[in-house]
């Protein structure tokens, strides 16, 4: 004998498989939380750029000023002599701090990465 649920065009999915609605609600309710935390990642970055300005402010900086101690990835590898994917292989360890803004591009504070550098150093016996 033939189901002919299983072959009816106006059965669905979830007619079918009971559980179907509630796995698409925790699919669903899952991409709604990952969009909620990218939300708040957002909202903390503008907040820390919020700061940056605030400080900016405070001490008096022009923008020329506060813009030589901002890099972006091609004026560190330049000015370090390193290999751009070799930035990217630290930013990923979390060896180098760094700022994304605007989600996608990266700079750094070039006091943050000489800090780094001068404490960094080997020390030799004479």
């Amino acid at each position: 004998m033939v189901d002919r649920d299983k072959y009816d065009p106006l059965v669905t999915k979830s007619d079918v498989d009971p559980l179907a609605k509630t796995r698409n609600r925790i699919k669903y309710r899952d991409e709604i939380r990952r969009m909620q935390n990218r939300q708040i990642d957002i909202l903390s970055e503008y907040d820390e750029l919020q700061d940056a300005i605030k400080k900016l402010v405070n001490e008096g900086l022009t923008v020329e000023e506060f813009n030589k101690d901002i890099l972006n990835i091609e004026q560190l590898s330049e000015m370090f002599n390193l290999k751009i994917s070799y930035i990217y292989k630290m930013i990923h360890l979390k060896k180098l701090p760094h700022y994304k803004p605007f989600g996608k591009l990266v700079y750094f504070k070039l006091s943050e990465i000489v800090s780094i550098f001068e404490n960094s150093k080997e020390h030799t016996k004479l």
